[in-house]
């Protein structure tokens, strides 16, 4: 149970320093629905959950009866509001009906997203503070807080050494280092050897 704890108060102060930043940035959160049509898939609609009770999966009417999902991305909701709001994001549960679950690929998680009027490297810009804000959040907290939150002194250590401007490589690159041949996913073992 301490480990759950401990997760808890983490995932609490993670989420409370995200949006502390987002917000300190002038984004405004939008809170989307979670049971959508096909519009709330990612890249594949096979992966959606579908919900039905009784049988029944049509929840949303029109002309014609439409099937109901669990939500996996708010990105065409949040996009709909950058006109008039400039800088969005929302907080809140993804669903994931892949095959396999692994440490990359699970079934219901917690995503940030965000959405506002500009280009890639402005979005890399605010990942990089969002990041950056959570660490300095947690190295500011007192040592029996992050001790609650269950770090210990070397990984409180490495955090301290952490500093923005991140280094970034290109997917082509990043795939010629690791002799992968193009489309491939990159696993978290590859991403260690990128790092090492």
């Amino acid at each position: 149970m301490k480990d759950k704890i401990s997760i808890a108060k983490l995932e609490r102060q993670v989420t409370k320093s995200m949006r502390n930043c987002l917000e300190e940035e002038g984004f405004i959160e939008i809170f989307p629905p979670k049971i959508v049509r096909a519009s709330g898939s990612c890249e594949n609609v096979d992966t959606l959950f579908e919900v039905g009770v009784g049988g029944n999966f049509h929840w949303f009417h029109s002309k014609t009866p439409h099937r109901s999902y669990l939500s996996q991305t708010a990105q065409l909701y949040l996009e709909a509001f950058v006109p008039y709001l400039k800088k969005v994001y929302s907080v809140g549960p993804s669903f994931r009906a892949e095959p396999g679950s692994d440490n990359r690929h699970l079934t219901e998680f917690t995503m940030l997203e965000i959405e506002f009027a500009g280009n890639f490297k402005k979005l890399l810009e605010y990942i990089e503070k969002v990041i950056y804000k959570v660490i300095r959040d947690i190295l500011i907290l007192s040592s029996k807080m992050k001790r609650e939150l269950g770090f210990n002194k070397k990984e409180i250590e490495r955090l301290k050494k952490i500093r923005p401007v991140f280094p970034k490589i290109t997917y082509d690159k990043a795939i010629e280092m690791l002799g992968l041949p193009f489309g491939s996913d990159i696993s978290w073992k590859n991403e260690q050897k990128l790092n090492g």
